[in-house]
């Protein structure tokens, strides 16, 4: 099924201005990473630099720590190592991965509530409120 153009445009739409709603000010909302984004972003950092975890293990699949045996998940260290290669170490390049699934979030909302109600309007309804829900938007921040 191919969708219609009109359709696509809104969905990209709704992308840009969930990006530039989430990933503004990443740095400075909250104003400091807590203890878990902290061990997020330095097995990340560790990644990026090293292909080794914390650890020394090369490219782990789960990433334990003392008090946490199970272990870390691993797509957001792994999304986050992929975009330190480009971006500086810093509070919102350790944020912006987990805030860029939040924007895929809500397009695919858009999507989901336009095949249920069969409108493009009643998908960037459920979009706008998705991005607008406040436990949303706070969790597209933290990196857990």
């Amino acid at each position: 099924m191919r969708l219609p153009t009109r359709t696509l445009a809104a969905a990209l739409l709704i992308a840009l201005a969930v990006a530039g709603l989430y990933a503004t000010r990443l740095a400075f909302s909250p104003v400091y990473l807590i203890h878990d984004e902290l061990q997020f972003a330095l097995q990340a950092q560790a990644i990026a630099t090293t292909g080794h975890d914390l650890d020394g293990q090369l490219m782990p699949v789960y990433f334990p720590e003392k008090g946490f045996p199970a272990g870390r998940d691993p797509l957001p260290i792994y999304a986050t190592a992929i975009g330190l290669l480009v971006l500086p170490f810093s509070e919102a390049s350790a944020r912006l991965p987990t805030a860029m699934v939040g924007v895929v979030d809500v397009v695919l909302i858009f999507f989901l509530s336009r095949r249920l109600f069969g409108s493009d309007w009643m998908g960037v309804l459920g979009a706008v409120f998705l991005a607008l829900t406040p436990g949303h938007f706070m969790r597209s921040r933290l990196v857990l």
